[in-house]
């Protein structure tokens, strides 16, 4: 079992394409992944979204607008 206060680089685990250890992550539960404070980290990966919203153009105005 893991705490809160062990980092990513002391989990057994496939790196990522920079390098960096991903944490060991069990059943969806994220307890044990350390989230770094606001400004100490920046993103390098990109996402891709689907929005399956045929018709119903009020709410992909609306999910649209919460992810800009």
């Amino acid at each position: 079992m893991t705490t809160p206060e062990t980092t990513a680089a002391e989990f057994p685990g496939p790196e990522n394409s920079v390098g960096v250890e991903r944490p060991y992550v069990v059943r969806n539960d994220y307890g044990s992944v350390v989230v770094p404070g606001v400004g100490e980290w920046e993103p390098w990966l990109s996402v891709s979204v689907v929005l399956p919203a045929y018709g119903h153009q009020e709410k992909l105005d609306l999910v649209l607008a919460s992810l800009a």
